[in-house]
Formats: C-alpha cells, sequence, structure tokens
C-alpha cells in the first residue's frame, strides 16, 4: 500500500536527483515557481520563460501518460497518492498560505544552491540534507507545483475536488 508520505518522500528524493544530475546540464529548473522566481529576479528573459513552463507543464503530462500506459491497471487509491488535496474543512486561506510558504522554502533552497559564492577549498554554502529537507516538504506539503498537481488531474477521470 503506498501512502501519501511515502509519495511525497520518493517524489522529493526523485526532485533531489534530478537536481544534482542535471543543474550543470541546464540550470535544473524544473517548477514553474522556479521559473517565475528566476523572471523576477531577471536572471530569465521574457521567452525563456514562457518556454520553460509551457515545456514544464507539457513535460508533466507526458509523464503522467507514460505512467498510466504503462501500469494500466492500477488501483485508482494508488493514483489518488499522486494528488495533493486539501484537508476536509481546509479553507481556501489555508491552501494558499501552506503552498506560498512552501514554494517559499523551495525557491530559497534553489537561489542559495545557484547564486552562493563558495570558494574552491570550501564545502558548498548549503548542505545537501537542507536542500533535500526543503524539496521533501515543499513536495509533500505543497503542490499545484505543476508536475504532481497538474498532470494528475488533467488525466485523471475523478478530478472533482483536486488541487490543479
Amino acid at each position: 500500500m503506498v501512502s501519501r508520505i511515502s509519495g511525497g518522500m520518493v517524489a522529493a528524493l526523485g526532485l533531489v536527483c534530478m537536481i544534482m544530475c542535471f543543474s550543470g546540464l541546464s540550470g535544473a529548473i524544473f517548477n514553474p515557481a522556479i521559473t517565475f522566481a528566476l523572471w523576477i529576479t531577471g536572471k530569465l528573459s521574457n521567452r525563456k520563460c514562457i518556454l520553460f513552463m509551457i515545456t514544464q507543464t507539457l513535460a508533466s503530462v507526458m509523464c503522467m501518460c507514460i505512467i498510466w500506459a504503462t501500469f494500466p491497471t492500477v488501483n485508482i487509491s494508488t493514483w489518488e497518492t499522486m494528488v495533493v488535496t486539501p484537508p476536509p474543512g481546509a479553507s481556501s486561506w489555508n491552501v494558499f498560505f501552506t503552498e506560498f510558504i512552501c514554494t517559499f522554502i523551495l525557491t530559497y533552497a534553489a537561489f542559495a544552491m545557484a547564486f552562493e559564492e563558495a570558494e574552491s577549498t570550501k564545502t558548498s554554502g548549503m548542505s545537501l540534507q537542507a536542500v533535500e529537507d526543503s524539496a521533501g516538504l515543499v513536495v509533500f506539503g505543497s503542490n499545484p507545483q505543476s508536475k504532481m498537481g497538474f498532470a494528475p488531474f488533467a488525466i485523471g477521470k475523478h478530478g472533482v475536488g483536486y488541487m490543479v
């Protein structure tokens, strides 16, 4: 049985691995929140910002379609663990505030890794554990940050009530 916690941890560790693998190639910009933050700070052009956001959304849908095609007989409860839904009784303000705080933590961790000055004789300024903790909190605690929030909703039959 897949729980929401294990689903969140798998996604968080996968995100950390992708960031470590692809940061030297493309900057590891996998999240529209990071893309938007880079655009706001002037580190990304208008054209690249729009293209990145379109690509991120299309890639999330494509990945979910590949997973769905690979495992067509999976129980609906397993699919529901991939989508973060607000708890019963949560107001829109609670959901927005949680998303805002968790996105801030993700953006802070990404900017600290990308723009911190460190001498070559020192270890990196921000520890890997701090980035893993931040990514785990963000992936488990928030979303709709494209991949886990939008794609399952877009291709799922039971999209009512899911955060998009």
